[in-house]
């Protein structure tokens, strides 16, 4: 029993010690951690002091805030706390703001606003990885530098656009030296989206412009309202959403913007008698804080519509099309139609041929519209597509595509192809006077291109007058492809939007044996051509003697070429051309390529991250 009792009371012992030396342990660990974050600390305050910084730009903007600025320096670590802060020279007035990193030596950060009303005012920006240690790369409200005192100088302006220094109301409204306004484009569509360059000269030569960048750079499109010849004030298009797609200002320097038009703001805007008493002729104005316009009469504001604005005031006028004036057309062509034709624009039954629509009276806005009228069956089917707009007098339209048995050759009417009338309308609208009118020179001709190997010697690709030779159409064929995203088909989700490849063509073989000069060697420059045989009769080319179906210059596949299996930047070289020549047609004695590599597939390596590519074979 003594025993036991002597056994227990040295375990008891044993546990007491065991614990006391956790105890040290756990005390141990905690000193640790806490020199650790000491060390941390300190370690975080020597990283913050080593930032400098060299510069920052845009280096002027609006008392609003909202100006997204580029710091440049070194340092700059991606630190979850990486901030720039902002202290005013005269007032002190301290803001910090998160800093975005781009890399060591690259930072941005948006300028905080320092209120509406206040004035000018120079501002210290310095930088911290680490702002709770409280070291930065200068001190607060120093503008010394030193190799270890490091900052940027931002100015905030006060001004309204216009009129450089009216905020302090020192001079009075109307002799206030303000800017002159120029801009490239004074009328558009009811339904906006006009793109309107202004340009600003100042009043005083070698000074900045006070066209300011941030988020509250707003452009206003003011039509009087005016009854009975008394003025009701303005109806006024303003987006307050920078995002919004029509409405917003688009900033390019100081002394210059993009203003995009919004729907005509006289639509919703009534007259005190209830009438949409609006003018169609308005004044785009421009706002740094999207609130506060320049003055347009001397005795402060916007007047009531009916007073002129001063001569001196900051705007530029634009007129919306109220009456939905219809475009001309002049002439629709293609990049390419065969010699032998007398039409200037065709493409394939598929679409997607780019035809360059001339004339006057275009208007950039979502309401260009092109229509392809078909009356070739004795049904009008017509089409609307978007226009794409490139000046006052030029426009490019996508065509869309046309099911039809491109087999189904009638030699006495030249089916399946047929002609297509092509309209234009700036407004949007199905049906009402706004569109072009007909011509014989605004017609597009829907047609493959023809071959058959006892053609007429002038054929022009026809049904009726095929080409006698594979490479006479592939002379023939389009140029330029593009990818269909390069256009404004990019978001369209239409039925008849054309495939993957814009400006690509198709070639049709009648049944027959295609042999000699012309039909071997062949080669495309800025083009991409498919051909395809008629009908299931056998097609067959004939190289003899074992020669090359292609020469040496040009790409060529026997399946189908896509975006998402294309090298060479995105696709194959097109300066050197491509033909795809389909499985179906036989091809005899022949070797398909002399030297140019022919693509099979490409894949992107999931280990390298490049681009890999098979081939039919390599360079012999």
């Amino acid at each position: 029993n003594a025993s036991r009792i002597a056994f227990v009371a040295l375990l008891a012992l044993i546990a007491v010690a065991t614990r006391v030396e956790a105890s040290k342990a756990t005390r141990a660990r905690f000193t640790s951690a806490s020199v650790q974050r000491q060390q941390r600390r300190a370690n975080d305050g020597a990283n913050a002091a080593r930032i400098a910084i060299s510069g920052i730009a845009p280096r002027r903007g609006h008392v609003s805030g909202g100006t997204n600025v580029t710091v440049l320096g070194v340092g700059f670590g991606n630190a979850r706390e990486l901030s720039c802060r902002f202290v005013g020279a005269r007032s002190g007035t301290t803001t910090v703001v998160r800093a975005t990193f781009a890399s060591a030596s690259t930072a941005y950060c948006v300028t905080p606003g320092i209120g509406r009303g206040a004035m000018s005012e120079v501002v210290q920006v310095t930088m911290s990885k680490y702002p709770s240690s409280g070291v930065w790369s200068a001190e607060a409200g120093s503008f010394v530098s030193s190799a270890t005192s490091t900052f940027a100088a931002f100015e905030y302006d006060a001004s309204a656009p216009g009129c450089s220094g009216c905020a302090d109301g020192a001079v009075a409204i109307a002799s206030r030296a303000r800017e002159t306004w120029m801009a490239n484009a004074t009328m558009g569509v009811i339904t906006g989206g006009t793109y309107v360059r202004i340009k600003s000269t100042p009043a005083v030569a070698g000074t900045l412009g006070t066209f300011y960048p941030g988020a509250h750079l707003r452009c206003a499109f003011s039509c009087p309202k005016v009854v009975a010849g008394a003025g009701e004030g303005y109806a006024r298009g303003l987006f307050p959403d920078p995002d919004a797609e029509y409405g917003k200002a688009l900033w390019v320097a100081y002394n210059e913007i993009i203003c995009v038009s919004p729907y005509w703001p006289g639509s919703q805007d009534t007259c005190s008698d209830g009438s949409l008493c609006a003018s169609g002729t308005c004044l785009i104005q421009v706002s740094n804080d999207g609130a506060t316009f320049d003055d347009l009469v001397s005795a402060g504001g916007d007047g009531d519509g009916v007073d002129a604005p001063m001569a001196n005031a900051a705007y530029v006028t634009f007129t919306y099309d109220l009456a939905k004036t219809a475009p001309v057309v002049t002439s629709v062509t293609s990049s390419r139609v065969p010699e032998a034709s007398a039409r200037t624009a065709r493409g394939p039954f598929r679409g997607g041929t780019v035809a360059r629509v001339t004339g006057s009276g275009f208007y950039q806005g979502a309401g260009l519209l092109c229509a392809f009228e078909d009356t070739a069956t004795g049904s009008t089917r017509t089409t609307y597509v978007p226009g794409k707009y490139i000046s006052a007098t030029e426009i490019e339209c996508v065509t869309p595509k046309r099911d039809v048995n491109s087999a189904a050759i009638d030699e006495i009417t030249g089916a399946p192809c047929f002609a297509s009338d092509v309209r234009v309308s700036n407004t949007g609208s199905a049906n009402d006077a706004s569109w072009s009118a007909l011509s014989s020179s605004t017609v597009f001709y829907y047609c493959d291109l023809y071959v058959r190997s006892d053609g007429p010697q002038n054929g022009d690709g026809s049904v009726l007058r095929p080409f006698r030779t594979i490479q006479a159409a592939v002379n023939s064929a389009l140029t330029t492809p593009r990818h269909v995203s390069d256009s404004v088909y990019a978001s369209s989700s239409t039925d008849d939007r054309p495939e993957e490849w814009l400006n690509s063509d198709v070639i049709r073989l009648h049944p027959g044996v295609y042999t000699g000069r012309g039909n071997t060697m062949l080669s495309s420059t800025q083009a991409d051509v498919e051909v395809y045989p008629l009908n299931d009769a056998q097609t067959v080319v004939d190289c003899e003697q074992n020669a090359w179906v292609f020469d040496s210059q040009t790409h060529s596949t026997r399946k189908r070429l896509r975006r998402s299996n294309m090298d060479f930047g995105g696709y194959v070289n097109m300066e050197r051309g491509h033909i795809h020549l389909s499985e179906s047609i036989v091809l005899v004695s022949c070797r398909e390529s002399r030297a140019a590599p022919v693509i099979e597939e490409c894949a992107l390596d999931a280990d390298s991250g490049e681009r890999q590519c098979r081939f039919l074979r390599a360079n012999p």
